[in-house]
């Protein structure tokens, strides 16, 4: 499973307790929060701290999953297509909650990296004020 946000939180209980054997789990993200997992981990599932990203997508999935295997993923900016399209080559069942894109703002983040992250001077309180007339 990709992800541990709020979703994650609900839905690993659930499969735990209807589904899935917790030695059947292994739980990624890309920050430690195996302390909101500290049930599942005592039933036996695995927790990993990982980053996927474009580039390493390929090499990532291949590392933990192989043909006939189920991946949930509830984790966010990871293009779905992407995703759909390297689980149906490689034979993995996959179900997500949305459809999302590769990091969307990204592109807005490195518009503004120029601008020393100051966009207003609190020293000019009028200048706000004029930026939305």
């Amino acid at each position: 499973m990709l992800g541990t946000g709020s979703v994650s939180q609900c839905v690993v209980p659930l499969l735990l307790e209807h589904l899935v054997d917790g030695k059947q789990m292994t739980i990624v993200d890309q920050r430690d929060t195996r302390h909101r997992f500290k049930d599942p981990i005592s039933k036996g599932a695995t927790y990993l701290i990982d980053q996927l990203t474009r580039e390493n997508m390929d090499q990532f999935l291949s590392k933990y999953l192989s043909a006939g295997d189920f991946l949930l993923d509830l984790a966010w900016n990871i293009d779905a297509n992407d995703i759909i399209g390297w689980a149906h080559d490689h034979g993995v069942i996959y179900l997500n909650t949305s459809l999302e894109l590769w990091d969307p703002l990204m592109s807005r983040n490195d518009l503004f990296k120029g601008w020393n992250g100051r966009i207003y001077d609190e020293s000019d309180p009028w200048q706000f004020s004029n930026f939305l007339a």
